[in-house]
């Protein structure tokens, strides 16, 4: 059975497969003429997905499915920190299966790979929003934090103090309305592609309730990661969020990926999660993070970020980097 196609990679390397469905081994077939081999098989090293637990949670009416990767050594420690993340529009449903897909689920399954858990060992938890769902609607962001006390409940060595939300596009817009919603939640946020309320598949204007309520969780530490040229979601909103940041006297780290770096990887310049999920600092500077050691601003505010041009970016770029710092570039 075709679990999933890539064609024109133009990375030429796939870093991971791993089987959505109950599939021990996935067969590539290169089309390339210059290719002696012309088919290979291969057998997937890790049969993560296994591994993550099926289940759905219900509350007042709101329906989450859910995956939720335990690691063996649980009981090795006495508090273990809490991945959360939140999917984009694309694995909305209720399969509760797309969402560990091979093509948009870096952030699912990055945590639990078996190089990362011997470092970094977490609970990773991945909900799931129906088709006519958002993330940062009321009732949902209600159930999803009702969803973690549960798990709470049921595995008390999970630590309180260390729940990590990351989330690419609506999720990490969602990631941000339960931070003011609920501003003692997370210990820290990582924003893939996103950040600020956007229309969704071409709908109607929305209105935005990230920017003017930042004040309300700017000292939770956050870092955004995004393209230049993301087609989605514009980059000048997020820079506009990251400057209300600035005129509470904090600086959140926010990385920005040169134009034509994203679709290297990808079809869309939305796509900065596989940019992202990959970076290895992210590790960590997440798992440093401790609800108690909240961020306290500068007496002043920070400068503002000023809105670039693709050129004057490609100026700002360290040879060998596909991306700038904009928080250590612009003090």
């Amino acid at each position: 059975q075709v679990v999933d196609s890539y064609t024109n990679n133009t990375t030429n390397v796939i870093d991971h497969c791993v089987p959505v469905i109950e599939a021990d081994k996935v067969r590539f077939v290169f089309t390339n003429k210059e290719l002696a081999i012309k088919e290979i098989e291969v057998f997937a090293e890790y049969k993560i997905t296994e591994k993550y637990k099926v289940s759905e949670f219900s509350y007042k009416g709101v329906k989450l499915p859910y995956r939720l990767f335990i690691p063996e050594t649980l009981k090795q420690h006495n508090k273990i920190p809490l991945v959360l993340f939140l999917h984009g529009s694309g694995q909305r449903g209720s399969d509760n299966r797309q969402i560990l897909g091979v093509t948009k689920a870096e952030g699912a399954m990055v945590w639990a790979y078996p190089e990362n858990q011997k470092k970094y060992p977490c609970v990773v938890l991945v909900p799931q929003i129906d088709k006519h769902q958002l993330w940062r609607d009321k009732d949902v962001m209600d159930a999803l934090i009702k969803l973690v006390e549960y798990l709470q409940k049921t595995y008390p060595n999970i630590d309180k103090d260390r729940i990590y939300g990351t989330g690419l596009s609506i999720g990490a817009e969602g990631l941000a309305n339960i931070a003011i919603a609920k501003p003692d939640f997370f210990a820290s946020l990582l924003l893939v592609a996103g950040g600020p309320n956007n229309p969704v598949g071409g709908g109607p204007a929305v209105e935005e309730t990230v920017i003017p309520n930042v004040a309300k969780f700017a000292n939770i530490p956050m870092w955004e990661m995004q393209a230049f040229d993301d087609n989605i979601r514009s980059i000048k909103l997020t820079t506009s969020m990251i400057n209300a940041y600035r005129d509470l006297g904090f600086s959140p780290k926010f990385t920005v990926y040169l134009p034509g770096e994203t679709g290297k990887v990808a079809t869309s310049a939305h796509s900065s999660w596989l940019l992202a999920y990959k970076d290895e600092r992210i590790f960590h500077w997440l798992f440093n993070q401790n609800k108690n050691n909240r961020l306290i601003p500068l007496p002043q505010a920070v400068k503002h970020i000023p809105q670039l041009s693709g050129k004057e970016l490609l100026e700002l770029a360290e040879p060998g980097k596909n991306y700038v710092e904009f928080d250590k570039v612009f003090k």
